[in-house]
């Protein structure tokens, strides 16, 4: 009787084991956002209307890209920084230099960044940064950037 009990905890403590290591694995690969999942198409065509879809280059696996008629763009692109997002937007905000704008948000430390031929916002949370970009510049405007942004950052892990 006590070779099966012996067993038994044994099974157990294995069954415990993989248990761990399968949340383990899970709860990183979940840790990864997908791009086209954190801004998604119904959130672009909720905010910029329904001509817009998904660009074939979406299947890239750290940007979505969105089209609308007459060329016009939205780009979202994430990058991970293990050692948390802050210190790669700071990175960002000064090689943009006077181009860079702060933004009200989402999230601490989000800027502008206008060019002439797009504008961007750049935001992080954890260990993410992102930066979504509309395309041409005169086809967005701030509160559009703001919407796509707010949207996005409360996706992000």
């Amino acid at each position: 009787m006590k070779s099966g009990s012996s067993s038994t905890s044994v099974v157990r403590a294995v069954a415990y084991s993989l248990m761990a290591c399968l949340a383990v694995a899970t709860s990183a690969a979940a840790a990864d956002p997908i791009p086209c999942q954190v801004l998604t198409e119904a959130d672009v065509k909720g905010v910029l209307g329904a001509e817009w879809q998904a660009s074939p280059s979406s299947s890239k696996t750290d940007a979505c890209e969105y089209r609308g008629s007459g060329g016009k763009s939205v780009t979202l692109v994430l990058t991970e920084d293990s050692s948390a997002a802050a210190s790669m937007l700071g990175t960002r905000r000064q090689m943009a230099g006077g181009r860079a704008k702060p933004a009200a948000g989402p999230g601490v430390g989000a800027f502008r960044l206008d060019t002439p031929t797009a504008n961007a916002i750049v935001f992080g949370r954890g260990k993410w940064v992102a930066q979504i970009d509309a395309a041409p510049s005169t086809a967005s405007d701030p509160g559009t950037l703001d919407r796509l942004a707010k949207m996005a950052y409360d996706r992000l892990p």
